[in-house]
């Protein structure tokens, strides 16, 4: 994951990416990659600053305002690497 995530030629965007890397502190202390990411943009800081926002905006109300597809979020808890990101029907 390291060398994945700590690639010098390579941008990350992620959206409110301090939950996900709180998440791994908390249950991956051994895989400490996230403490040596660059290039890293979070979207929903910008986001926050093209639209009338607050720090709480989630991705699926983004999706729908700039996108306008809905999310689903029936899986939102489950294993990431078991589905693709699906649109609601």
């Amino acid at each position: 994951m390291t060398e994945l995530f700590t690639h010098e030629h390579t941008i990350y965007i992620g959206f409110s990416f301090k939950s996900d890397m709180d998440v791994f502190a908390k249950h991956l202390p051994k895989m400490n990659f996230y403490k040596y990411m660059r290039n890293f943009i979070d979207a929903q800081t910008y986001y926050s600053k093209v639209y009338v926002a607050g720090q709480q905006t989630g991705l699926a109300k983004v999706a729908k305002e700039v996108l306008s597809y809905e999310i689903c979020k029936g899986e939102q808890m489950s294993n990431w690497e078991l589905r693709p990101m699906r649109l609601s029907q």
